[in-house]
């Protein structure tokens, strides 16, 4: 690494735009009540060269780096350049003073400081810079040094490699982040700006593993080089993140390129640790120079995004079916490969306020490649007052989707609860009215009871778990992993919003997560659970979870709140399930009895008791889509339907002999 330095230098180049870090999906932290938009697609980009998983899922089959390259980018030739610095505008510190720091001697034009102090570059408006000094990267105050005006660099102690560090300033004041290279205080149009200048190789090392996971290079049986094939993945990778970045050198006149996602992530030092010194970095020096040349000569601008969905859609590469794409084994699922979404109405209608109410979206040109004919190039939203045309990709924009490989699956109304599916301690499950049935552990000899059921949003799949951890899938149901510990009780399963992964709540009070399920902590102060926990139920939008316990107690987690419990009431029988409204509002708790108590903008609709019905045990508490009614299920495999929850029957007839039913799901008409 290169020795810590740090330059003041002014831009004296025009350029046309200003860098900006990348937004992030947009994500609704309540979804409204009301009708909805339902889409279901593929990939997470836009497509263009090489897909990330797609990468992966050929090295797992034995192809080399340079064949996944030539895959993805048709039409290019391997060649070599020399290592050189690159220059990397650190956007989070746009408009704002570049502040450094070091853990050994440093220096800034010629002026040292010492280890652990802090050095302050102030643009003036002069243009040239203001240099202070500070005890810290806190520091409050700050003791003049000199004026800097754009000249060159001095280095660092002989011999040393010492790292260079960006204080946060603002909210950030006080947290530091690690870079290789020097750090240069610079000016656009008269605004702030901060660089990393580093080597490409360095760069690289840290670029590498903040786009590929560096565990990628342990996966599969030993192949070329001596490295598991997964190897290769990075490999591909490293070779298109030089590619990227020295195909436009210079592009914004006082950087070479940005360090988010709108460019490459590249996130300093923090990104690099023990696993990456063998996978990531090994994978860069390995392909130490390597880029990837057009016919005329010039180095390709290397486009790639985590999935393709399974076709690319060409542009300055020729497009080309990607299968890869659909990796899914043991540690490596690609949870990109399909997905769906839905979006309120109300919230269209407010982004495109001249038609009125959205009645329609016509799909009017495709790109002809792949499943559903292939990526959204123009629609048209129908409304009551009119229509708007637009591309493919500002509908994406406007509403935070994945990619613009998707079908419309339904406008409109919420849709009908149409069919239900309940499992059994047995590992059977029994359906009825239009819910489809995808198999069952029946006849299976397990190894502990079956506890837990998730279903996918278009009801075309559905997770079974037993009380140990084990997880089984079918239909177009995901694994994304599972926790098997011994001694460990599981309770309950709760899906994302989106399928894409799940939480698994013990009964002793811990959840576990996978696939897309982020892990939140309890808010500061809160109660840890205590046992024993019953049921756990994921917030609409995924951002949050629930756990309650028999007694009645209640936990909340991320953007769940805590409306109300049932823990006061002392309650003779155990709580055993809980289910939220459709805003995320409120929920319903399930005593097992069948007692209903509502919380936050749930409504009662009726309970077991209220039917006297005495006889039978509740397990499960199935809300409408609309939260207008709910059905209740119980062990013996009989369902009863309160406010506009239809009659859909029962899935068991009541017998001793069967065993007894443990989960409940609800079906609605998703694919219309």
């Amino acid at each position: 690494m290169a020795a810590a330095t740090v330059i003041a230098l002014t831009c004296a180049r025009a350029v046309t735009a200003d860098l900006a870090a990348a937004s992030p999906r947009a994500t609704a932290a309540s979804p409204p009540k009301g009708p909805m938009v339902r889409l279901s697609g593929h990939g997470l980009g836009d497509g263009v060269g090489m897909g990330q998983w797609g990468a992966l899922g050929y090295a797992l089959n034995g192809y080399s780096y340079s064949s996944i390259l030539h895959h993805y980018y048709g039409g290019t030739t391997m060649a070599t350049v020399p290592d050189r610095s690159i220059r990397v505008v650190l956007t989070a510190n746009d408009g704002m003073d570049t502040v450094v720091s070091s853990t050994t001697v440093f220096s800034v034009d010629g002026h040292a400081f010492a280890p652990g102090t802090a050095a302050r570059m102030h643009l003036l408006a002069s243009g040239s810079f203001a240099l202070s000094s500070g005890a810290s990267c806190a520091a409050s105050t700050w003791k003049p040094v000199a004026t800097l005006p754009a000249t060159a660099a001095t280095a660092g102690p002989a011999g040393a490699t010492p790292v260079i560090q960006l204080c946060g300033t603002g909210p950030a004041t006080g947290r530091a982040t690690s870079y290789s290279g020097v750090i240069a205080a610079s000016s656009y149009r008269g605004s702030a700006r901060t660089v990393n200048v580093v080597s490409l190789e360095d760069y690289l090392d840290s670029v590498v593993p903040a786009e590929s996971p560096p565990y990628w290079g342990t996966l599969g049986k030993r192949g070329a080089q001596g490295q598991p094939e997964g190897f290769q993945a990075l490999e591909a990778q490293a070779v298109a993140a030089r590619s990227y970045v020295m195909s436009d050198l210079g592009q914004y006149g006082f950087a070479d390129i940005c360090d988010t996602t709108g460019c490459q992530s590249y996130p300093g030092l923090s990104s690099e640790n023990a696993t990456t010194t063998t996978t990531t970095n090994l994978a860069v020096a390995d392909t130490a120079g390597e880029v990837l040349d057009l016919a005329g000569g010039a180095v390709a601008n290397t486009q790639y995004a985590a999935s393709t969905g399974g076709y690319t859609a060409g542009g300055p590469f020729p497009a080309v079916s990607d299968p890869g794409d659909a990796i899914c084994v043991r540690f490596a699922c690609n949870p990109n490969h399909d997905w769906s979404a839905q979006i309120p109405v109300a919230t269209i209608d407010a982004a495109y306020p001249a038609i009125g109410v959205l009645q329609a979206i016509q799909v009017t040109k495709r790109n002809g490649l792949g499943d559903l004919g292939g990526r959204v190039e123009s629609l048209t939203l129908h409304g009551s007052m009119g229509q708007v045309s637009l591309t493919g990709d500002a509908f994406v924009a406007a509403f935070g989707l994945d990619s613009n490989w998707f079908s419309v699956t339904s406008v409109g109304s919420t849709l009908p609860l149409v069919g239900q599916r309940m499992l059994d301690r047995a590992g059977d499950v029994l359906d009825a009215g239009a819910a489809g049935y995808h198999g069952s552990l029946a006849g299976v000899k397990l190894t502990t009871p079956l506890v837990g059921m998730a279903g996918t949003p278009d009801g075309g799949g559905y997770l079974l778990l037993g009380s140990g951890g084990q997880l089984s899938a079918f239909g177009d149901a995901r694994l994304y992993g599972t926790s098997i510990v011994p001694g460990r009780r599981y309770v309950g399963i709760a899906p994302t919003h989106d399928a894409k992964g799940y939480w698994l709540a013990a009964a002793g009070g811990g959840v576990y997560s996978f696939g897309d399920a982020a892990h939140y902590a309890l808010p500061t102060g809160a109660a840890a659970p205590t046992g024993p926990i019953t049921a756990i139920a994921a917030t609409p939008d995924g951002g949050g979870y629930w756990l309650v316990s028999a007694s009645g107690n209640l936990y909340s987690f991320g953007d769940a709140h805590n409306y109300g419990s049932t823990a006061e009431m002392h309650l003779p029988l155990p709580i055993v399930g809980i289910a939220p409204t459709p805003d995320g509002g409120g929920y319903w708790m399930l005593e097992s009895d069948g007692g209903v108590f509502s919380f936050g903008d749930a409504t009662f609709h009726g309970s077991l008791p209220g039917l006297r019905i005495s006889n039978q045990l509740a397990t499960t508490l199935v809300p409408t889509p609309d939260g207008g009614g709910y059905l209740i299920g119980t062990t013996a495999g009989v369902t009863y339907s309160f406010g506009n929850a239809p009659s859909l029957g029962s899935l068991a007839p009541p017998s001793p002999f069967h065993p007894p039913a443990v989960a409940l799901v609800g079906v609605t008409a998703a694919k219309v």
